[in-house]
């Protein structure tokens, strides 16, 4: 067995509102604001997960070198956005399915 250690990092998000502000919106202001940097959070992640480099971040899925690309068919002629049996079953590398 592989022991794997892992180190914690932080995110945080700082906005300044003043108490009059936060006064008049009521509890509808303080609940955008949470959702709002939510979603800011979110989206930050999201990009790490995909980009990161994996230095001091999450090592990202296209920046992985086990990023996988399969070319367009061209035999048959393949309409625009769309993907054909064959091709996904190629991205799928080693799965089989299940009895």
């Amino acid at each position: 067995m592989r022991l794997l250690q892992l180190a914690a990092q932080k995110l945080v998000c700082y906005c300044e509102i003043s108490n009059e502000l936060l006064g008049d919106g009521g509890m509808t202001l303080q609940d955008q604001l949470e959702r709002k940097l939510g979603q800011a959070v979110s989206f930050y992640l999201d990009v790490k997960f995909l980009t990161g480099s994996g230095a001091g971040q999450p090592l990202g899925i296209l920046s992985d070198p086990a990023l996988v690309v399969v070319a367009k068919e061209t035999t048959p002629a393949q309409p625009n956005d769309t993907v054909l049996c064959r091709t996904s079953s190629r991205c799928m590398g080693g799965c089989t399915r299940a009895p």
